[in-house]
């Protein structure tokens, strides 16, 4: 796997790897959690316009729980059948699935979009960006 930066994904993630595979798009995805401490973000998933698998079926992307170091770190693996995204809290999952969700409406990769593999986690303990408004002029009612 080759590095790869994305300078259109933000937050900015950490390692981006892409693989000379693709993952063709499918007509809509559907997802499975494996571990039941990652329920609270259904209904986030749900929210994002991935549908719940049936256990019969193979989800397109499986939310599995991994240790990892820090609270927000997760792992996207996009192979050329399925994604997976791991994580070791809840709040991992949401912000792999914000960044899932960019990869897949970027229209920069079209579709089939390449496999690649992506990790995150803060750098800062307590992730945000600052809006300072007081270079600028401040409107007046």
């Amino acid at each position: 796997m080759m590095q790869y930066s994305n300078e259109k994904l933000f937050p900015k993630p950490q390692k981006i790897f892409l693989s000379s595979d693709r993952f063709t798009m499918p007509s809509s995805f559907t997802f499975s959690i494996n571990d039941p401490h990652f329920k609270s973000v259904e209904n986030s998933v749900i929210h994002l316009g991935f549908l719940p698998a049936s256990p019969s079926e193979n989800a397109t992307i499986q939310i599995r729980r991994v240790d990892f170091s820090k609270n927000e770190a997760y792992r996207i693996q996009i192979n050329s059948n399925k994604i997976v995204l791991s994580a070791s809290q809840p709040i991992g999952v949401f912000r792999g699935l914000q960044t899932l969700k960019q990869v897949i409406g970027n229209p920069e990769y079209n579709d089939p979009i390449p496999c690649m593999e992506i990790e995150d986690f803060p750098i800062i303990e307590r992730r945000g960006f600052m809006l300072d408004v007081s270079r600028c002029k401040v409107p007046t009612m």
